[in-house]
């Protein structure tokens, strides 16, 4: 059976005395075109996106260092010499550089307010 988007590539059920003893789900053997490349992999029935607790609250650690970069680079970027880590010339940089901490920042937030991962669409 070929895919629409992959017209060479066969998928075939593996029969189960070849699979291990462990297998929940069935076990299928791509082959792509006629060079015999060949994977088994096993597939599954659900999908797993949720969005892992640790996950969730290390970006809450996260937020504040680009939060305070933002502050320090967009709010003062004349004083880079004395509140930054190193000197910032044309003031112009810092606050670009200070654009991208504060989407930095609204990221990680976005990352601990969802519960799961993005569905794909193909």
């Amino acid at each position: 059976m070929g895919l629409r988007r992959f017209p060479n590539l066969v998928t075939d059920d593996v029969d189960w005395a070849s699979c291990p003893e462990s297998a929940a789900a069935p076990w299928h053997r791509i082959r792509i075109g006629k060079t015999g490349v060949a994977v088994l992999f096993q597939s599954s029935t659900e999908a797993d996106d949720r969005v892992l607790p640790a996950t969730r609250w290390l970006s809450v650690v996260i937020v504040p260092f680009p939060l305070v970069a933002f502050v320090l680079l967009y709010i003062f970027p004349g004083d880079t010499d004395r509140l930054f880590a190193w000197t910032i010339r044309p003031d112009m940089t810092p606050l670009l550089m200070g654009a991208g901490y504060i989407s930095g920042s609204y990221f990680f937030v976005q990352v601990f307010r969802a519960r799961r991962e993005q569905q794909q669409s193909n």
